[in-house]
């Protein structure tokens, strides 16, 4: 009797986790989404150096899928100049004229803090970006701040800029 209790308290609770997994794996929440928007983000913006041409113009579009159209980028990119790109035209271009300046790019995104607006559809993220050129033997890492809107079910990138946790 003690047994048969048992076999179904543990056959409940198996089916109680499965049923977990299920929902979190087929309605993650918001900060799973965002997640793995910056990770798929961070996979389209790396590349080979066998990237045949028309495959660099369609990942560059690709790149240039993950912000919003009227998006604001404003960063200085690991010792270089800073750049203020606008709107999907714009990161296009520049995912382009990345790939052309270098044979490879690796893109890794880490340390994502996510904090949410009080409108549901809106977050501020902070995360570190690292990255390694066919040109450059270390990797580089930014610290980035972004604002994200969710828009139509993704959520997208409306501003990107550089972030100096050490000035803020």
């Amino acid at each position: 009797m003690v047994l048969k209790h048992l076999l179904r308290g543990l056959l409940l609770a198996l089916l109680l986790a499965v049923g977990f997994w299920v929902w979190k794996t087929f309605f993650p929440g918001d900060e799973a989404l965002i997640r793995r928007q910056l990770v798929a983000l961070a996979e389209a913006a790396s590349f080979g150096s066998d990237e045949a041409p028309l495959v660099k113009l369609t990942n560059a579009a690709r790149v240039a899928g993950f912000f919003t159209a009227d998006t604001e980028i404003d960063i200085a990119p690991w010792g270089y100049q800073r750049v203020v790109i606008s709107g999907h035209t714009e990161v296009q271009q520049a995912a382009v004229g990345a790939r052309n300046a270098v044979a490879s790019l690796s893109v890794r995104v880490e340390n994502i803090e996510i904090t949410f607006r009080d409108d549901p559809a809106g977050a501020r993220v902070r995360c570190t970006l690292t990255g390694r050129t066919s040109r450059e033997s270390e990797t580089q890492s930014q610290e980035m701040e972004l604002e994200m809107l969710k828009l139509d079910g993704d959520w997208l990138i409306h501003r990107a800029r550089t972030f100096d946790y050490i000035r803020n």
